[in-house]
């Protein structure tokens, strides 16, 4: 928006120039030709920058505009969030939800925490003895591990229930177990951690891995590193 003082600037030699115009050539008040020209100069030029300054401004308007759209839809986005997030478990379809439109996409009971993993032998659940309504949990020795010895990983057909990710650990014969390899899917690395010491032979084996820690291990498998001639 142009301010008093820039309208005035503007105003005042297109008045100059609307009387100059009117005088009588002999005039000796009408402005000599080469003043004429300077102001005409002088007036587009400060026309130019004020249409210039417009236009910056109308963007700056402009991007306002879209700031303050976004935030907005931050903030509904944000709502939405926290209504879906603080629905509970046994209360997934909740009014505060309704009102926007919006419902948990899990089934009820899926907001239950991740379970645990549990290492001892059985079938267990988080509460004591197993139930119709409780989930069970594999078994010791119910991942079975294939090792392959030229790709050196290991494998399961499956993933372990209610595990995330896959843990490889191996052995060094009179060592320590160590972390080899973790991977999201079913065949791990077991030289993730590092290559492997040629004439060492070393012991495998899988662990599923959730936010509760490692569960059960799998068979454990043998491998003699070759020495190279």
């Amino acid at each position: 928006m142009r301010n008093e003082a820039v309208l005035e600037q503007i105003e005042v030699p297109e008045l100059i120039q609307s009387v100059n115009d009117g005088r009588d050539p002999a005039d000796p008040f009408k402005l000599p030709a080469y003043l004429r020209t300077l102001l005409n100069l002088r007036l587009a030029d400060l026309k130019a920058k004020d249409a210039a300054t417009l236009l910056k401004e109308g963007d700056r308007a402009a991007a306002s505009a879209k700031v303050r759209s976004a935030l907005e839809e931050l903030r509904s986005l944000h709502q939405q969030g926290y209504c879906y997030c603080s629905a509970r478990d046994d209360e997934d379809q909740t009014p505060e939800l309704a009102k926007i439109g919006k419902q948990p996409r899990r089934p009820p009971g899926g907001a239950e925490p991740q379970p645990r993993l549990k290492k001892e032998s059985g079938t267990f659940c988080r509460n004591g003895p197993q139930s119709a309504s409780h989930k069970r949990f594999p078994t010791p020795f119910s991942i079975v591990a294939t090792f392959d010895a030229a790709g050196l990983t290991l494998s399961v057909a499956a993933m372990p229930d209610y595990a995330t990710t896959l843990r490889a650990v191996r052995q060094p014969a009179g060592g320590t177990a160590q972390l080899a390899g973790t991977s999201t899917t079913t065949t791990v690395s077991v030289i993730a951690a590092g290559p492997l010491t040629p004439g060492v032979t070393y012991e495998f084996w899988l662990v599923g891995h959730n936010s509760q820690g490692d569960g059960p291990e799998s068979n454990h498998v043998t491998h003699a590193v070759p020495v190279s001639p």
